[in-house]
């Protein structure tokens, strides 16, 4: 009968002893380092950085559009002219208003 008790409390200890590995390896799997927290976190990320890219992509070719008009478009290039350094084109009428003075 004794072995029977102490056979019992051995397989007993070692029930407690695998469901305590198996606890840390779960615990470990979750929250470690390279754990699902982590990949989670990552996969986050890595979403940011894609919408990132493709933002940043679209500025790029409203950029690009931009730089080949300044180059390349007569209009653009007298708006510009026209607007930001006062320019004007030889048949304009230039209108001198002396300062209120």
């Amino acid at each position: 009968m004794k072995e029977k008790k102490n056979g019992t409390k051995r397989s007993s200890v070692v029930l407690w002893i695998f469901g305590a590995v198996v606890f840390s390896f779960m615990l470990s799997f979750f929250l470690g380092q390279g754990g699902m927290l982590r990949l989670r976190e990552l996969n986050e990320e890595s979403d940011r950085m894609i919408l990132e890219n493709y933002n940043l992509a679209l500025k790029n070719r409203e950029l690009l559009l931009e730089i080949h008009k300044l180059r390349d478009d007569p209009g653009t290039i007298e708006k510009i002219a026209r607007e930001d350094m006062h320019y004007v084109s030889p048949h304009d009428l230039v209108l001198l208003v002396p300062d209120g003075r």
